[in-house]
C-alpha cells in the first residue's frame, strides 16, 4: 500500500486507540485542523500527517490520560523514557535522535492545541534538543566524491540514482519503495522536486 494513501486509515483507526475515550474526539479535531493548515499556517502531505498520527498514538498509548489531566511529571516522564530509549519503536529498536525530535515536537503541538493555557507550564522537557551523534565507523562521500562519481555516470539512469540518492538522503529500502506518485513536480515559482519517501520498511517506522 502506498505510505501517503494510509492516511485515512490511520485517521479511522484513532477511535480504536486504547486511550481515554474522550480524548479521541480531541485528536480527531486536532489532525482535521492540522490537514487545513490551522496548526502550522500550511497543509502538510498525508504521508506527514501519517507520522503525526502514529507519534500521538504513541504519546497517548503511553500516557493514557485525557489532556486535561496531564501533568509536568507526566511529560518529563515520557520525554526521558523516550531519550533513555525505554520507549521503542514498533520494531522493537530505538528511535534516532531526529525522530525522537519530531514525537517531542507532535506532543507539544498537540498540548499548545489542546491545552493551550496549561501547556507553557507543563511542556517544558518538550522544548530541549536532541544532540545528533554519528558513529566514527562510518564513512560518508564528502560533496567532491560525489560530484566525481556524478560526473562519471554512464547514463541519465545512473545520474537520476546518484542525484536523488544524494539530495534525499534516503536509505536504500526508501529509495526502492519510491512510485511515480511520491514525486511533486515544481509549481509557480518552485524550482526543485518534492519527493515523499515510503517507509513501510523502515526501521524508524512507529
Amino acid at each position: 500500500n502506498d505510505w501517503k494513501d494510509n492516511y485515512d486509515g490511520y485517521y479511522a483507526d484513532i477511535s480504536d486507540w486504547e486511550i481515554p475515550k474522550v480524548e479521541k474526539k480531541y485528536i480527531l479535531k486536532f489532525f482535521d485542523d492540522y490537514r487545513l493548515g490551522k496548526i502550522t499556517s500550511n497543509q502538510p502531505l498525508k504521508a506527514t500527517m501519517s507520522h503525526y498520527i502514529l507519534y500521538l498514538k504513541l504519546v497517548f498509548e503511553y500516557v493514557n490520560k485525557i489532556a486535561d489531566k496531564i501533568t509536568e511529571k507526566d511529560v518529563d516522564k515520557f520525554a526521558g523514557e523516550l531519550l533513555k530509549d525505554n520507549i521503542l519503536s514498533g520494531h522493537k529498536t530505538p528511535f534516532a535522535p531526529s525522530v525522537k525530535s519530531k514525537i517531542r515536537r507532535t506532543f507539544l503541538q498537540y498540548l499548545n492545541w489542546r491545552i493551550p493555557k496549561k501547556a507553557p507550564l507543563i511542556s517544558k522537557s518538550l522544548n530541549i534538543k536532541t544532540k545528533h551523534t554519528l558513529n566514527n565507523d562510518y564513512k560518508f562521500l564528502t560533496e567532491n566524491e560525489i560530484d566525481i562519481l556524478y560526473k562519471n555516470c554512464k547514463n541519465n539512469a545512473e545520474r537520476y540514482l546518484i542525484a536523488v540518492l544524494f539530495s534525499s538522503g534516503a536509505r536504500a529500502g526508501e529509495f526502492f519503495n519510491l512510485r511515480f506518485s511520491d514525486f511533486k513536480m515544481p509549481e509557480k515559482s518552485e524550482n526543485f522536486v518534492q519527493v515523499t519517501l515510503r517507509e513501510e520498511f523502515s526501521k524508524l517506522k512507529v
